[in-house]
């Protein structure tokens, strides 16, 4: 799992690979071509998802779900087997924590040892990462570090299915996160609010100059409105 910007140094460092957005509804595809930071679209497309396809745990569903995303690659003509993929909101927490200035190296053990009081997973099931996105204004002698969690099962169980049509998962991102990396400018020095309408689900991120401080997912989508007109 990456956060913001180590997710663009993850894929900076890879001259071909796509993105994947596993959705309620829709799988969607983009691939970029260019080995720097700034790369060129090449090949996209979507393919929905009928019913509730996609949240079903079911073996059968599982297997069909990556049969659409195989079909989807070799349609859109995409060429490389190496993957970014997204983390739905509503299986990521997100938070940021004040911690005592520190190197590097012992901040991650800090992170580590500490991280069972900031998430509400037990360390042992869960995958974590963390980015410091500048001083606290808070303390001076503190570090505002954004923190990120999500169940081993979940990544795991779409790991494997992934890697059963044969790509080569080489990051996950949680949806806020690549959202707001998306949307708001890397140089925006204001508070900004992106707000993301699903199907079923609707993300809200507060981002200040340009780094998520809040993110929440609230279970309340397109689906839900279209119900309440009718």
């Amino acid at each position: 799992m990456s956060l913001g910007k180590t997710t663009q140094t993850i894929l900076s460092g890879v001259s071909e690979f796509f993105g994947l957005d596993m959705g309620t509804s829709a799988a969607r595809v983009v691939q970029l071509k260019g080995s720097g930071p700034v790369k060129a679209l090449y090949r996209y497309g979507q393919a929905p998802f009928s019913g509730t396809l996609a949240l079903s745990e079911a073996q059968g569903d599982r297997t069909r779900v990556a049969q659409s995303i195989r079909d989807l690659i070799k349609q859109t003509g995409i060429s490389t087997k190496n993957v970014a993929v997204n983390l739905p909101s509503s299986h990521v927490f997100t938070t940021v924590v004040d911690i005592d200035k520190m190197p590097d190296a012992e901040l991650a053990k800090t992170i580590h040892y500490q991280a069972d009081s900031y998430i509400p997973t037990a360390m042992s099931q869960s995958k974590i990462d963390w980015a410091v996105i500048g001083g606290s204004p808070k303390d001076p002698k503190k570090v505002e570090v954004l923190l990120s969690s999500v169940d081993n099962k979940f990544v795991e169980s779409r790991l494997d299915m992934l890697e059963s049509i044969g790509l080569n998962v080489i990051a996950f991102e949680p949806d806020s996160l690549a959202l707001t990396r998306a949307v708001v400018p890397a140089d925006a020095t204001t508070a900004e609010m992106v707000l993301d309408i699903g199907n079923i689900a609707t993300d809200l991120v507060i981002s200040i100059a340009g780094v998520p401080h809040l993110s929440r997912s609230i279970p309340v989508g397109t689906s839900t409105i279209v119900r309440a007109a009718m």
